[in-house]
C-alpha cells in the first residue's frame, strides 16, 4: 500500500482518553448544528406507529407555523369554482331550520361538543351530512358533482399503497369517482383530505401528533401527491392545516359552530377543486399490473411519469422498480424518489417500450423538488461539460452521468374565472397562490411523545437532500424557500458499491470516486453530496466503471454568492465541518513562519500565482482571528473527506461470511468479529461526537478498531492514513483562516498531492484484499438482520439519551463559556482566484491519476509548506525505510506500507 504524505505512522498513534471538554470547544458558539432527518430512524421491517409519529414532529422542530384564518382561506384554500358564491350558500343555509338553529348547526345534538354524551365518533358523525348539506345549497342545474365527500372513517385503516401504516384518521375527504354507490376497499391513495377530532380542547395536542403524521404518511406513501390538506377539531376549535414541501401551515383557531362562513367557504373549496387543486399529480398515473420484480413492497406498483423538457416535449416512462425514496419521508425537502424505467414508445392506439436487439432500454428517473431560485442539475450538467475537448472533458465523461431529457414539471390549475391553466408546478406560486407564508402569529409548539433515538443506519436507501439547520435542541424553526417540481432522466444505470460483490472491487472503485472528486475540481466545480446513494458502478464493455451521479448539490469552486440557510449533503457522509458549520482546523496549525515562495513555470506544471507575496506569520494570523470572520463554505476538502466517510461506511456495513461451494453463509465462528464491527459502524454513524473524534484525534480510529476480522482491521489501518491525508490538508488550508481574505486558503501542491495519496491508499487496500477478500453478502434477508441490530442498537440508547438530555443541559452555559474560539466577522473583499492544475484521468477507461496533465483548478494560495510539514510523500516516516510513494502497493502489518517508486506531478 502507498505510504500517504504524513509525518507519523498510523501504528505510532497514541490513543489518548479524551476529556468531553475538548470534544465541546470543536464547536464555535452560534454555530448551527445539522440535524438528521428523523423519518429515517423508522425501520420499514419493524414498523412503529408512534416512532414514526415522533420522527415527523422532529423534523419539524417540533412547531408548525401559523397563519390568519382569513389568509389561509384566502391563499391556502383552492380557487372556488367559477359559479360557487359562498354569501349565497350561506343565506340558504341560515334560512333552513334543519341547517341552523340557535346560532349553530343543527346537524350536532350538543354545544359545546364536549358536553355531547355520545362517544367522541359518534359525536363528529353529523360532519358528514354537515358538508353534503353545504353542497346540496351550491347545487343548482349544471352544476358538476364535487371531487370529494366526507367519510367518517375513524373505525377503519386505509390500505397502503407503498408503505406499511396501521393509523386510523378520523375522517377524510375522499375522491368521489372512487367511492361511488358501491365503495371499495378505502385507500390512502384516494384520501384527499384527513381530519382529526377530540371532544376535549385539553386533547388537542394528541389531535395535533396525528394530524401530521397523516399528512407526512400521504406525502410519502404517494408519489402523486404533490401536497395535501387536512383538518382538526377540538370541541369546537377547528384549524386548516396545509403540508407541501416547502411549507407546513396551520390556521388559527375558529369556532366552526359560530363562524359558520369560514366553515362553508372550506367545505366548498375542498368539495368542488379538481384533482390537481386538491395535491394530486396528473401527470403520474397509476398502473393497475403489479410487477412483483423484487420482494420490496414499492415495486409492487408501477407508475407512468411523464418527463417535459425545455421544448415542451414529453416523454412517458413506466417504473419497474424503485431504487430509493427515503428522501420522501419527511414532510419538507426535496422528496426525491428514483426509479429504474423502461421509455414508453406511443404509437397509433398502440403502447410498445423501448428496445434494442429484443431487450428493453433500462433507464433511472429522478423526481425531486428544487430550490426555485436553484439551477436545474442537468442544466448543472450541462455547465460542467461545457469544457474544450481534451483530459477534463474526458475526466468527465469518463466520472460523471449521462442525462437523456430533464425539465420541470408542469400541471393544470384553475384560475378564480374557471380556465384551467398550464404552469409550472411551484409550492409558493401555485400551490399559495403566489405567497409565501407570513409569520405575524408565531408559532403552533407540538411536543414529541417521548425521547427521539439517534438516527438509525441505513444500508439501502439513504438519506438524502439537504439538512435542517434546526439543532436537535432547538426551537427554531426554518422556513424553507419555494420549490418546484423537478425530473431527470439518466442514460446510466449502474449498481450500488454495497451491491458489488467482492470488497477488493469495492475500494478499486473508491480509487476511482476520488479521481472523479479531482476532474470535476479540475473543471472547478464541487460535488458537496458524495454518499453511497451518489456513486454507481456501470458496466462498460468488459470493465466496470465508477461514476458519480446527482449533481444537483454541485456548484463551482470559488463561489461567493450568499450561502442558502439549508445544509446540502447526506448526513452519514458530511465532513464534520459541514456538519457544525464551522471551520475546525485552524487552531490545529502550528505556530510558524511561512516563507513566501512563487513557483515559476519552469520548476512544475502546477502554475501557481501569489494572492499576496507577504503573508504574516501563522501567530499574527490567529490573533488576528478575533477582529474577523467568515462566511462558511463547502470545499472539495469537504468532499474528499466525504469519501473517506463512505469508504469506512461500505466496509462495516459488510455482513461477512464464508464461501461454501457456489453459496455464500454467515459462519458462526465470524459472529464476534461481527459484533465487533456493528459496534464499531454505530459509534460511527449514530454518534456524532465519535465522528469529531476521529476526525481531531490521532489514533483514535485504530483505538476503537480492536476486535475485527484481521482483513477488516488491516484495511481500517489503511484508512487511518486517509484520514490523516485529510486532516494534514485541512490544517495547511486553514493555516492563515484569521488573516485576508479569511477563508481557507487551498494549497495547490497539497490538494493535487492529497488525490494521488488518496487513490493510492484505495488501490493498496484492494491489492491487500484481493489476497484473502471479503465477499459481501448482497441478499436482501441478510442485510435487513444486520439493519435490525442497529435498530436495536439504537433504540436501546433512547432511555439513556432521555437522562443525558438533562446533564446536557446543565453544562450547556459552562461549555460557552471560554473554551471555543471567538467567531469571525464576514469578509469586506475578495480576490480573484488563481488556478492550478491536477492530475486527471487520461482518454483511456481507466486513467492514471499519477500522470500530470495540463489541467486547471480553482486554487487559492502560493504558499509551499516548510520542508519540516511538507506533505509530499518524499519527506514521509511511514513507509519502511524511506520508500517513495507509487500508484499502487501492499499494506503489510497493521497500516505500515511499503511500496517503490514515487508519484509523479510535482508537489
Amino acid at each position: 500500500m502507498t505510504p500517504p504524505a504524513s509525518g507519523s505512522s498510523a501504528t505510532d498513534h497514541a490513543a489518548p482518553d479524551i476529556p468531553s471538554s475538548k470534544i465541546n470547544a470543536l464547536s464555535i458558539p452560534g454555530s448551527t448544528p445539522v440535524k438528521v432527518k428523523h423519518t429515517t430512524s423508522v425501520s420499514e421491517a419493524d414498523f412503529d406507529l408512534e416512532a414514526a409519529r415522533t420522527g415527523t414532529i422532529l423534523d419539524l422542530c417540533e412547531q408548525v407555523p401559523q397563519v390568519e384564518l382569513e389568509w389561509f382561506l384566502r391563499y391556502a384554500l383552492p380557487v372556488l369554482r367559477a359559479g360557487l358564491d359562498c354569501d349565497k350558500v350561506l343565506q340558504i343555509l341560515e334560512r333552513d331550520p334543519d341547517a341552523v338553529k340557535d346560532d349553530r348547526w343543527a346537524m350536532f345534538s350538543s354545544y359545546p361538543l364536549s358536553a355531547a354524551e355520545e362517544g367522541e365518533n359518534d359525536a363528529f358523525k353529523p360532519l358528514t351530512k354537515l358538508s353534503k348539506r353545504i353542497c346540496q345549497a351550491a347545487d343548482k342545474p349544471g352544476h358538476v358533482q364535487g371531487t370529494v365527500k366526507l367519510l367518517s372513517i375513524a373505525t377503519k385503516s386505509p390500505e397502503s399503497t407503498t408503505r406499511e401504516n396501521t393509523s386510523q384518521p378520523d375522517a377524510a375527504a375522499v375522491l368521489v369517482e372512487k367511492y361511488g354507490e358501491k365503495p371499495g376497499p378505502l385507500k390512502w391513495a384516494d384520501v384527499a383530505i384527513v381530519a382529526e377530532f377530540k371532544k376535549n380542547e385539553s386533547d388537542a395536542h394528541d389531535n395535533h401528533k396525528k394530524m401530521l403524521w397523516s399528512m407526512s404518511y400521504i406525502m410519502r406513501d404517494d408519489p402523486r401527491r404533490r401536497f395535501v390538506y387536512g383538518f382538526s377539531i377540538e370541541d369546537c376549535k377547528m384549524r386548516l392545516w396545509f403540508a407541501s414541501r416547502s411549507d407546513v401551515i396551520v390556521s388559527e383557531p375558529f369556532n366552526f359552530m359560530k363562524n359558520r362562513a369560514a366553515t362553508v367557504r372550506f367545505f366548498l373549496s375542498i368539495s368542488y377543486a379538481t384533482r390537481a387543486q386538491l395535491g394530486y399529480d396528473e401527470t403520474i398515473q397509476l398502473n393497475d399490473v403489479k410487477m412483483h420484480r423484487t420482494p420490496t413492497p414499492e415495486s409492487d406498483v408501477s407508475f407512468n411519469i411523464e418527463v417535459r423538457d425545455k421544448d415542451g416535449t414529453v416523454t412517458l416512462y413506466r417504473t419497474v422498480e424503485m431504487l430509493s425514496n427515503i428522501s420522501a419521508d419527511a414532510l419538507l425537502g426535496r422528496g426525491t424518489r428514483v426509479w429504474l424505467v423502461w421509455k414508453v414508445i406511443r404509437g397509433k392506439g398502440t403502447l410498445s417500450y423501448e428496445s434494442v436487439g429484443g431487450v428493453r432500454v433500462r433507464y433511472v428517473l429522478k423526481d425531486c423538488w428544487i430550490d426555485s431560485d436553484r439551477i436545474s442539475e442537468g442544466d448543472i450538467m450541462d455547465n460542467i461539460y461545457d469544457c474544450p475537448e481534451g483530459a477534463i472533458k474526458s475526466g468527465l465523461h469518463t466520472y460523471l452521468m449521462h442525462w437523456t431529457t430533464h425539465g420541470r414539471v408542469h400541471v393544470r390549475m384553475r384560475r378564480a374565472d374557471g380556465v384551467d391553466v398550464d404552469v409550472e408546478d411551484h409550492t409558493h406560486n401555485v400551490m399559495l397562490n403566489g405567497r409565501q407564508p407570513p409569520r405575524q402569529l408565531g408559532t403552533l409548539l407540538v411536543r414529541a411523545s417521548k425521547p427521539h433515538a439517534k438516527s438509525n443506519i441505513r444500508s439501502g436507501r439513504q438519506v438524502r437532500g439537504g439538512m435542517s439547520p434546526c439543532g436537535t435542541d432547538s426551537r427554531e424553526f426554518t422556513q424553507h424557500s419555494g420549490k418546484v417540481h423537478y425530473r431527470i432522466v439518466y442514460k446510466e444505470v449502474g449498481d450500488r458499491l454495497r451491491t458489488v460483490g467482492r470488497m477488493s472491487a469495492v475500494f478499486g472503485h473508491l480509487a476511482g470516486v476520488i479521481r472523479g472528486v479531482a476532474v470535476l475540481y479540475a473543471r472547478g466545480f464541487i460535488h458537496r453530496d458524495i454518499s453511497i446513494g451518489n456513486v454507481l458502478v456501470v458496466d462498460k464493455g468488459s470493465i466496470k466503471q465508477v461514476k458519480l451521479s446527482d449533481l444537483e448539490y454541485a456548484k463551482p469552486w470559488p463561489d461567493n454568492r450568499q450561502p442558502h440557510g439549508v445544509r446540502t449533503g447526506t448526513i452519514y457522509f458530511m465532513s464534520t465541518e459541514v456538519a457544525s458549520h464551522e471551520y475546525q482546523y485552524w487552531k490545529d496549525a502550528a505556530v510558524k513562519q511561512v516563507q513566501v515562495k512563487q513557483v515559476q513555470a519552469a520548476d512544475s506544471d502546477w502554475f501557481i500565482q501569489p494572492l499576496n507575496p507577504t503573508r504574516p506569520s501563522m501567530l499574527a494570523a490567529k490573533k488576528a482571528a478575533a477582529n474577523h470572520s467568515t462566511v462558511f463554505r463547502h470545499n472539495v476538502l469537504h468532499d474528499a473527506e466525504s469519501v473517506f466517510w463512505l469508504s469506512l461506511y461500505v466496509l462495516l456495513m459488510c455482513v461477512l461470511a464464508r464461501r461454501d461451494g457456489t453459496k455464500l453463509a454467515v459462519h458462526p465462528d465470524d459472529d464476534a468479529y461481527q459484533k465487533a464491527q456493528n459496534n464499531l459502524l454505530n459509534k460511527l454513524f449514530a454518534e456524532p461526537e465519535t465522528r469529531i473524534k476521529v476526525m481531531h484525534f490521532d489514533g483514535f480510529l485504530i483505538k476503537n478498531s480492536s476486535g475485527l476480522d484481521p482483513r477488516v482491521e488491516a484495511a481500517i489501518h489503511g484508512l487511518q492514513q486517509v484520514r490523516d491525508l485529510i486532516v494534514a490538508a485541512y490544517r495547511d488550508a486553514e493555516a492563515y483562516l484569521g488573516v485576508y481574505p479569511y477563508e481557507p486558503v487551498l494549497h495547490a501542491p497539497t490538494i493535487q498531492q492529497l488525490f494521488l495519496d488518496m487513490a493510492s491508499l484505495f488501490e493498496g487496500i484492494a491489492a491487500d484484499l484481493a489476497e484473502n477478500d471479503i465477499e459481501v453478502i448482497t441478499d436482501p434477508p441478510i442485510l435487513a438482520e444486520g439493519e435490525r441490530h442497529l435498530l436495536i442498537e439504537l433504540q436501546a440508547r433512547r432511555k439513556r439519551d432521555a437522562q443525558e438530555d438533562e446533564v446536557r443541559k446543565g453544562k450547556k452555559a459552562k461549555t460557552e463559556g471560554g473554551d471555543n474560539p471567538a467567531p469571525f466577522d464576514p469578509a469586506a473583499a475578495t480576490v480573484p482566484a488563481p488556478v492550478m492544475s491536477v492530475p486527471v484521468p487520461s482518454t483511456s477507461e481507466q486513467p492514471n491519476l499519477s500522470t500530470a496533465s495540463e489541467l486547471e483548478v480553482p486554487g487559492s494560495d502560493i504558499l509551499e509548506p516548510d520542508d519540516e510539514d511538507d506533505y509530499d510523500v518524499q519527506t514521509t516516516s511511514i513507509a519502511k525505510g524511506k520508500g517513495k510513494a507509487k500508484g499502487k502497493g501492499k499494506a503489510k502489518g497493521k497500516g505500515k506500507a511499503k511500496g517503490k517508486g514515487k508519484a509523479k506531478g510535482q508537489g
